[in-house]
């Protein structure tokens, strides 16, 4: 095999790209090198995998150079330059893909030529595109590149109303831009600090959030009628609560007006908005797990609704998003809801896990209808390839099995767990829910072996302080039978 840029490029591409990049290659305007010609289809017959035994540097120099002595250095410099070929196609179609930017790249050319007249048109073209599709903060920084160009022409034909009017644009979508990066940023940088417990506290972003006084900004603006305050008030307010101590009136104040609003926003925005606030709401769920269970159900609700599931459309859905969709209907025994979602989006799933990620969800839901022989009997035929979900399924299992009377069974399984804990790479926290709903599990599976008022009310409330126990409402529930 061949360790090339050239190879690793093509490996990406699709069969359709591979005839574009053949007439591409051939093609005298870019390139000249009939050794590159010769080079690419020679290659192109390994595609995809490039691993055949008589695919070796000195074979292709013979198709490339026939009758030549092989020449190593040669031999690096023609896939060198079939590497930059294949580049310049992957930069020529990623720029047909996108109107916006290729009127912008010829808007910019048109300014340096001083053709006013056809400049209005493009940007007027490319401004049109930006905000047909809703607002995203791309679309904010293109629209300033849009408004600088003009402001740039304006300065040409000394238009001054042009020159002000341009201005005023530019810096508002400037702005705009930069307080919905600042909040993707915020919601990363609390993302690390909650899961990770990094510190980013002398970063220049935090910093700046520790200086800027952004109640008395967004006060400020409200005395204005400006149109887009609802875009400063929203990010804002996330980024207050996110930078914050998770103030629970921040999270209703931003997703009132998520909500309010939902309809402007670009799909990939309400899926990265939505998902900020179904996180934020996670917060909360130790103090009260009913209310923001609900707000988290509503949200992803939403999103569907939406298409907005991901960040980009038609996408399938994740295997976490349709877990945890599932998991918030039935703690909220939205029994029903959560079989129509079931059927109509498992054939959303990736391919290679739709069959066992259904079955699993179908699993949990007959368990949370009472019919355990049927949960039990499925999930003995799952077959979780995704790592994560194994412990998952042996607690289902767990649950089962205690519902069922199957102590033996319980025991046995309980002790197989606590081993493969051990004997698996698993996260620290993945390993202590799992330790803490094991111990839980085997006090009150010998309580109802051997019952004792005065334990039975301890374990009650222990289990009732213990907001990060898996199956929490289960146990509780449990316990008030013995």
């Amino acid at each position: 095999m061949i360790k090339s840029t050239a190879v690793d490029l093509i490996k990406t591409l699709s069969g359709r790209e591979l005839k574009e990049l053949s007439s591409f290659v051939k093609s005298p305007f870019h390139n000249t090198n009939q050794s590159v010609v010769r080079l690419f289809l020679n290659l192109r017959k390994y595609h995809p995998s490039f691993d055949h035994k008589d695919l070796t540097k000195e074979k292709l120099y013979e198709l490339v150079y026939p009758g030549k002595r092989y020449n190593e250095q040669t031999m690096k410099s023609v896939l060198f330059n079939l590497a930059g070929c294949i580049s310049e196609y992957l930069v020529l179609r990623r720029i047909g893909k996108d109107p916006v930017k290729k009127n912008l790249l010829l808007a910019d050319e048109l300014l340096e030529r001083e053709n006013l007249k056809l400049l209005g048109k493009v940007t007027g073209i490319a401004a049109g595109t930006e905000t047909s599709n809703g607002i995203k903060r791309e679309s904010f920084y293109n629209l300033h590149y849009i408004d600088y160009l003009r402001w740039q022409a304006a300065s040409f034909t000394y238009d001054y109303a042009g020159l002000i009017e341009n201005f005023v644009k530019k810096s508002d979508h400037f702005l705009l831009y930069m307080i919905m990066e600042l909040m993707y940023d915020v919601n990363s940088i609390d993302t690390f600090r909650f899961n990770h417990n990094t510190d980013f506290s002398n970063l220049p972003i935090s910093k700046f959030l520790n200086n800027f006084n952004i109640q008395s900004f967004l006060d400020d603006l409200k005395k204005t009628s400006y149109e887009n305050s609802f875009i400063f008030e929203l990010c804002l307010t996330i980024i207050m609560f996110l930078a914050g101590d998770y103030d629970k009136k921040l999270y209703e104040r931003a997703s009132r007006i998520f909500k309010k609003k939902v309809h402007v926003f670009e799909q990939s925005e309400i899926y990265g908005i939505s998902t900020m606030l179904i996180n934020m709401c996670r917060k909360f769920e130790k103090t009260d797990e009913e209310k923001y269970t609900r707000e988290k159900f509503e949200i992803y609700k939403l999103q569907l609704n939406k298409n907005a599931y991901s960040s980009y459309p038609n996408a399938p859905l994740t295997v976490d998003k349709f877990r945890n969709i599932v998991n918030a209907s039935l703690f909220l025994r939205e029994l029903k809801w959560t079989e129509g979602f079931i059927a109509e989006y498992k054939n959303l799933l990736p391919e290679n896990m739709r069959d066992d990620i259904t079955a699993f969800a179908l699993a949990y839901l007959h368990a949370e209808k009472g019919d355990f022989e049927t949960a039990l009997g499925i999930t003995a035929k799952v077959k979780v390839e995704y790592f994560a979900y194994k412990p998952d399924l042996k607690i289902l299992q767990l649950r089962c099995f205690y519902e069922l009377g199957y102590t033996e069974e319980a025991f046995s399984s309980a002790d197989a767990l606590r081993h493969f804990m051990k004997n698996q790479s698993l996260t620290s926290l993945k390993q202590e829910t799992i330790h803490t709903f094991l111990s839980y599990y085997l006090r009150l599976l010998k309580l109802r072996l051997l019952p004792d008022k005065n334990s039975v009310t301890v374990l009650r409330e222990e289990i009732s302080e213990e907001h990060t126990l898996s199956s929490r409402n289960w146990f509780l529930k449990k316990v008030a039978e013995l």
